[in-house]
């Protein structure tokens, strides 16, 4: 099945807490907050929370699965993204070492700032709307998207069985 990550995305009232990596690969490019499910997670909600606190300090109330990114470049490498949206903040966001904290209006996201592939499902995000996506990367671009499907889904069961 390949890499198993976390992405998680916070909303208050009509706006989206969004970030963006202060290193590395993804080095200024704006996303929400998440990575990779460790051993000790003992499900994929608690790797999202443990996720979110440790990028910004967060703790919420609510936490929904809402999407399944399955993505793959090339014949092997091959990840598997599960999105949450989060609601009820319990306290501010705090700047990480390891990334930032920033507020947009939902109507307003700077998406040019994003991965170039995120134009294809991020705004079913913004939307409610509950969705699989299989992506298809070319082995020589991290981001250059080749080809995606996409399957709206009503019930959030049915999202976990994709996981």
């Amino acid at each position: 099945m390949g890499k198993v990550g976390t992405l998680i995305y916070v909303f208050d009232e009509n706006k989206i807490l969004l970030g963006s990596k202060k290193y590395g690969k993804a080095k200024g490019i704006l996303n929400g907050y998440g990575g990779k499910v460790e051993v000790a997670d003992s499900s994929l909600k608690d790797a999202a929370l443990r996720e979110l606190e440790e990028e910004t300090g967060l703790k919420v109330e609510k936490i929904k699965i809402h999407g399944v990114l399955n993505m793959q470049w090339g014949v092997d490498a091959r990840a598997k993204i599960c999105i949450f949206r989060a609601y009820g903040l319990k306290n501010k966001p705090k700047e990480s070492n390891e990334m930032t904290v920033n507020w947009f209006e939902i109507n307003s996201v700077p998406k040019e700032r994003m991965w170039k592939s995120d134009k294809y499902w991020f705004d079913l995000v913004l939307r409610n709307r509950k969705f699989i996506a299989d992506l298809i990367f070319d082995s020589t671009d991290s981001d250059l998207l080749k080809r995606i499907s996409v399957e709206f889904v009503e019930d959030s069961e049915e999202l976990l069985k994709e996981v």
